[in-house]
């Protein structure tokens, strides 16, 4: 069943919003087993929204649009439908005795303009909105025409009523009989290149697979998705090739599943090894922190943290050393080393983890570039570090990027402990 999504909405087109309402419908609509074939974005004049319907119609069953429906006069959509649809707009008393009912609840007066939003195309069926005055409506299939969904806009409207309303009709109209899921294997280390070469051959493995490769923030999501005629089959064709990509790809590289999030899993083996730990960024100026204590219960893993930007506050709170200093410089494997072991003994836990770095625009130089981040974790037998260079150069990737990094870095420092120590 192919589904296109229009968003209507000048502010969308001049880059004033964000268009999470088709992001968020794509995902939805694709976990149920629909193709989005297409997104588009229209103006909120009568005019655009009608090519945008016109366009759309030839490659959708079902066009899904959002937006366009308040009480104002550059809310469009209505007339546009009318129009496409060839079908005149029609006044439900029922839409207006609901959208009264909310004015009082809400005890304020209706004003006459949300009359308006109880007009409907003749024949389409009414899709109320307890979230908000706008409702919604859906006109079946007819001839070459393909299928409507109109909902609201914001998106505490549209998501519970595509829920509450959207699907039940598409259930009786325009289910496409398929069952589809997925499954995310969540990589860091390696390129996207790497990625793809060492799991080339997946791509065209299974007809009821899709693979794909997502990169963000250095990190390499592999998305397994599986189209089947019942869930069960859909679960054993993820189980199966999960397990396939989990073989190929180093154990090391493979840092969680699904919705797991880096910082998640660290607080999680944190637990499960009985450890604590203890914070020192520069570069990355709390961020660290920030992830860790966004885990419910990081209270008990967490001892300390502390942003020691300035050399002064590496030397009086971490003790990292003059010399240290002079001769390296902040940015460097010296520094970095004496931060996660200062901040391991001043905190009293068993990781420290710590980061220096230069997260530009400005401030590098052709030994120091502008992305180059050291970090470093230390526990009471060993310190490790590393050097890496971020080739992005925005000041807000950096920091997200050397934050990743070092949260691997304690993530592979605790597995390791506790596979030697057989926890």
């Amino acid at each position: 069943m192919r589904v296109a999504l229009l968003s209507t909405g000048s502010e969308i087109l001049q880059g004033l919003y964000p268009d999470t309402n088709a992001q968020w419908l794509a995902a939805r609509l694709d976990a149920l087993g629909f193709d989005v074939v297409a997104i588009r974005s229209a103006s909120d004049d009568l005019e655009p929204t009608l090519a945008a319907l016109g366009s759309l119609s030839a490659e959708a069953d079902l066009i899904l649009t959002t937006g366009g429906l308040g009480p104002t006069e550059d809310d469009r959509l209505r007339e546009a439908c009318a129009a496409h649809w060839r079908r005149p707009l029609v006044h439900s008393a029922e839409l207006e005795r609901q959208i009264a009912a909310l004015f009082r609840r809400r005890k304020r007066p209706m004003p006459s303009s949300n009359r308006r939003q109880a007009l409907i195309p003749r024949g389409a069926e009414p899709l109320p909105n307890r979230w908000g005055t706008a409702p919604g409506f859906a006109i079946p299939r007819r001839r070459k025409l393909p299928a409507l969904i109109a909902l609201p806009g914001p998106p505490v409207e549209m998501r519970p009523m595509f829920e509450r309303r959207a699907l039940p009709w598409l259930r009786r109209h325009l289910w496409p009989g398929v069952v589809r899921g997925r499954t995310v294997i969540h990589t860091i280390g390696w390129p996207e290149a790497r990625v793809n070469e060492t799991l080339a051959d997946l791509f065209d493995a299974d007809p009821q697979l899709s693979v794909t490769l997502l990169a963000r923030s250095g990190k390499i999501d592999v998305r397994l998705t599986a189209t089947a005629e019942n869930r069960e089959a859909v679960r054993s064709t993820l189980t199966h090739w999960r397990r396939v990509v989990r073989r190929r790809l180093p154990r090391e590289l493979v840092w969680g599943r699904d919705d797991e999030t880096l910082e998640e899993i660290v607080n999680r083996l944190l637990v499960k090894a009985g450890w604590t730990i203890a914070v020192a960024e520069s570069c990355t100026g709390g961020l660290i922190a920030q992830r860790l204590t966004a885990v419910p219960g990081a209270s008990r893993m967490l001892r300390r943290s502390v942003v020691t930007y300035a050399d002064e506050a590496k030397r009086r709170v971490l003790g990292v050393s003059d010399a240290t200093l002079r001769r390296h410089g902040a940015v460097s494997q010296e520094c970095v080393i004496e931060m996660a072991e200062g901040v391991r003994r001043w905190a009293g836990a068993e990781i420290g983890l710590a980061v220096s770095g230069i997260a530009g625009p400005t401030g590098g130089t052709p030994e120091k570039p502008v992305g180059l981040v050291w970090i470093a974790a230390s526990t009471e037998h060993e310190t490790v570090a590393e050097r890496h260079v971020i080739i992005r150069r925005e000041r807000d990737a950096v920091r997200l990027w050397a934050s990743d990094r070092a949260l691997d870095l304690a993530r592979r420092m605790i597995k390791d402990h506790s596979a030697k120590s057989g926890a």
